[in-house]
Formats: C-alpha cells, structure tokens, sequence
C-alpha cells in the first residue's frame, strides 16, 4: 500500500493518507486533518502511472 503526505493548511503538520489508484481522472475528496481536525479538500493528479501524482490540499469552507 502506499501513502501519500499531505500538509494541513490551517496548522502546517504533515501526515499520511491511503494513496488511491492510478486513474486518469483527478481525484478530489474531503477529509480531515489528524492533527487540528479541520477539513480539507485533496485534489490528486496522475500524469502517468510511473510518476507520482501531483497533490493540491485547500482549507474547506
């Protein structure tokens, strides 16, 4: 299984979540940080399946 790291835009602390498989459509989801536990939206691309996937991380209204 892999992982992903991602840093929370409220309190800056980094952790890991499941990485999703390859698809070639984005991935967006919503989940909370582990640390302050605001929400989030993660938005994974993949260019190929050999790369790794390109990870934006937005606070959540």
């Amino acid at each position: 299984m892999r992982f992903l790291t991602i840093t929370c835009p409220f309190c800056w602390q980094s952790f890991e979540i499941d990485s999703p498989s390859f698809d070639e459509q984005p991935i967006e989801l919503i989940t909370d940080c582990e640390v302050c536990c605001r929400p989030m939206t993660v938005r994974i691309t993949w260019r190929s399946p050999a790369e790794e996937p390109e990870i934006e991380v937005e606070a959540e209204s």
